[in-house]
């Protein structure tokens, strides 16, 4: 069976289901469709990036709706996600960039500004930051074309890379 389940399910939507609510939360709600095209815009955008799949991506940002999409860009576009504690401990998120050598980091221009205080000027990957709310990561692909492909993943192609407080 090919991989990337989940984001072909998503791109291929059943007309029934893409009115209903997929992610609700504070700040509102996306329906399955919503989030489909978000995905595809931040497929689209991290394409544009140079980004190609089986690379890894790191993401450190605040859970919200627009971050769930982009980690669905992230997985339509093949690439690993990595993802670390928001806000967090600046010295662990640079062992652990250091461990997996991501091809990008995407976080806030505060979390980037410890990074950077805390060393990361040596041997850390390219940075994009975004401001906190939620509105601007929203924002950083307006303009670029949607990539509605879902790259081709085998089952022993990474996915996600978690790394835990070790316990």
């Amino acid at each position: 069976m090919p991989g990337n389940v989940i984001v072909q399910q998503l791109a291929a939507l059943p007309a029934e289901v893409q009115h209903r609510d997929l992610l609700i939360s504070s700040a509102g709600r996306r329906t399955y469709a919503d989030v489909r095209e978000g995905m595809f815009a931040y497929a689209g955008w991290l394409s544009a990036e140079g980004l190609q799949a089986g690379e890894r991506i790191a993401i450190c940002l605040p859970k919200t709706i627009e971050t769930v999409q982009l980690i669905y860009g992230v997985l339509a576009l093949g690439l690993a996600y990595v993802p670390l504690q928001y806000p967090g401990n600046a010295a662990r998120a640079l062992e652990i960039l250091g461990t997996i050598r991501p091809a990008l980091l995407i976080t806030t221009r505060t979390m980037a500004a410890a990074l950077r205080q805390a060393g990361a000027e040596s041997g850390a990957p390219r940075i994009i930051e975004v401001d906190e709310d939620e509105a601007a990561l929203g924002a950083s692909h307006r303009g670029i074309p949607p990539r509605r492909a879902v790259a081709d993943v085998e089952a022993g192609d990474l996915a996600v890379i978690f790394f835990t407080s070790g316990s």
